[in-house]
């Protein structure tokens, strides 16, 4: 489990921290499973996350036990980012979890799902959500943190807006457009090759090779805005030269070579215009946030080979994998 890939971390190895946190602050066994830099892991705490499992014999105490110092080694490099969660951040947090699931429907009986009831059959309680809540708004500003200190280059703003241009082009352009549909990228080359070809007409190559609906009228989409379509082929549409055969163009239906006959659309110097001063502000947000997380997965990827980590002889030993991530290797493993 990649418990540093910080998605798993919050689906999974968090909630299994706060369980185990919880079960702690009731009382337990004491007997030391595992310290990590000096936080200690109780035998408790590992066998609280499968409370009907066979403790130290169970087939998964080890992958337990390796997500129990995963997290809890990710939780005091948070910490030392000087990162927090206040109270009313988690209550937030809370009552949108909980919106989310009352906003869902019982697959078996189709009546809206109970908070209460959630809780009892998830085997969890308002408490231990509260805790997972607070290490994921840990991690987001923790994000913002390493976002704030990433460079951001004039010429990858360009670039993403460049992106985002030719995505508007096509979301406010209309087109007539003929295409024909092919199962496989290689077919489509070659039907592309024959539509360039000196005399050839579209409409009658269309009829013969596409595989679409289409092909009895010649591939005719007819005349409607390019939003109507999936994104690539709008996109293609505005990429095109009128009257020039494009492509191959992959999409979630096949291959596709098509032919705009007519086309109406702003220019990417007049969208330029019109939006680049509202939307550079938020292009250099995106960017910061994706390379605020690039570089927050790098961090938390590299802190179990900083940590020290020690395991009870009789419950196994810390080891890194040969592909570099950590491990814990049952006792009685040959």
């Amino acid at each position: 489990m990649s418990v540093l890939g910080w998605n798993a971390a919050v689906r999974r190895g968090l909630l299994l921290v706060a369980l185990a946190l919880v079960v702690v602050s009731c009382g337990g066994g004491d007997t030391v499973v595992a310290t990590v830099d000096g936080h200690e892991i109780t035998l408790a705490e590992v066998e609280a996350l499968r409370p009907d499992g066979e403790g130290a014999d169970d087939p998964l105490f080890h992958q337990d036990l390796l997500n129990l110092i995963l997290d809890r080694i990710l939780l005091d490099g948070l910490e030392e980012l000087g990162v927090a969660a206040t109270d009313a951040e988690i209550e937030q947090g809370i009552e949108e979890f909980r919106s989310l699931v009352e906003s869902q429907s019982d697959p078996d009986t189709g009546a809206p799902v109970e908070w209460e009831s959630f809780l009892v059959e998830q085997s969890t309680t308002e408490e231990i959500v509260g805790l997972t809540i607070g290490q994921q708004v840990r991690s987001e500003k923790a994000v913002a943190v390493f976002g704030e200190e990433a460079e951001v280059t004039e010429e990858q703003i360009d670039a993403a807006l460049g992106e985002g241009l030719l995505a508007e082009q096509a979301r406010r352009a209309e087109a007539c457009v003929r295409h024909i549909l092919l199962d496989n990228e290689e077919a489509a080359g070659v039907v592309l090759e024959l539509t360039r070809s000196e005399g050839a007409n579209f409409g009658a190559l269309a009829s013969v090779y596409s595989i679409g609906p289409t092909a009895p009228n010649g591939g005719d989409l007819g005349c409607a805005p390019a939003s109507d379509y999936v994104d690539e082929f709008a996109i293609a549409i505005v990429e095109a030269e009128v009257g020039v055969p494009y492509g191959p163009v992959a999409t979630e239906f096949g291959w596709h070579v098509l032919l705009v006959e007519e086309r109406t659309a702003p220019t990417l110097e007049e969208l330029r215009a019109d939006l680049v001063a509202g939307i550079r502000d938020i292009i250099e947000a995106d960017l910061r946030d994706e390379l605020g997380r690039a570089a927050f997965e790098e961090w938390a990827a590299a802190l179990p080979g900083q940590a020290t980590v020690e395991i009870e002889d009789r419950f196994g030993t810390w080891a890194q994998a040969p592909g570099g991530s950590w491990i814990v290797i049952p006792a009685d493993a040959g």
